[in-house]
């Protein structure tokens, strides 16, 4: 198995060779297709460098009885609201896979060589907790479904725009309840082209998304033992 994804600073490198993988898992209760799941290479990140007012006054009749057949004609001709969607998983890859990303990593790799060459020990140690701290939120965002807020906030401008282009009211990573009249839209594509992803980006996400979304503390146990 190729070897895992790390993020740590004093093991980084920018050979597209090291495409890492999964972290090892143990896949309690996730049948064949999670444990092939976890050989799948998804973060390779080293290589990189996406109505009406009511009427007062007492009426007709006739009136009243037209006036309540009109309210649900006009409810039925009305556009349902729209929420709009995202696989979690493939947001976290395509950011993870993203020019941004791979510059906010040089910087960090460029900040640990330079506190080492002058012997700050301290922030040698507090560069490699972050190094190690953001491949475990990899791990999550990419392997489970960790928030991918962090990944968002470099495309948050252009949401808006997506929402008009689809017509939505808003944009969730998902619906966990809705309203039976309004209608939910998978934006996970429009969301992606954000990152401007290569070919490749886009077979693994297609990849990743085909695959069971994995329990945090499983990623999150398999991480912690690398």
């Amino acid at each position: 198995m190729t070897r895992p994804l790390t993020l740590s600073v004093t093991r980084l490198s920018t050979s597209a060779a090291h495409t890492p993988v999964a972290p090892h898992s143990r896949n309690r209760g996730h049948g064949r297709r999670a444990g092939s799941f976890w050989g799948v290479a998804l973060l390779s990140v080293m290589g990189l460098a996406s109505g009406c007012a009511s009427q007062g006054g007492s009426q007709a009749s006739g009136a009243a009885a037209a006036g309540s057949a009109a309210a649900p004609a006009a409810a039925a001709t009305a556009s349902p609201m729209r929420i709009g969607t995202y696989d979690s998983r493939a947001v976290g890859l395509a950011s993870a896979r993203s020019a941004a990303f791979a510059e906010s990593l040089r910087e960090l790799r460029r900040r640990h060589a330079d506190a080492k060459k002058a012997g700050d020990s301290k922030l040698v140690k507090e560069l490699e907790r972050e190094g190690a701290g953001r491949q475990m939120r990899l791990h999550m965002q990419g392997f489970s479904n960790a928030p991918v807020t962090d990944c968002l906030d470099a495309v948050r401008d252009q949401l808006p725009g997506v929402a008009r282009a689809k017509g939505l009211a808003a944009i969730v990573s998902s619906a966990d309840y809705r309203d039976p009249a309004a209608e939910v839209v998978d934006i996970t594509g429009d969301i992606v082209a954000l990152f401007k992803p290569d070919d490749a980006t886009l077979r693994l996400i297609a990849d990743i998304r085909d695959k069971p979304v994995i329990p945090l503390e499983d990623v999150a146990r398999s991480s912690a033992k690398e």
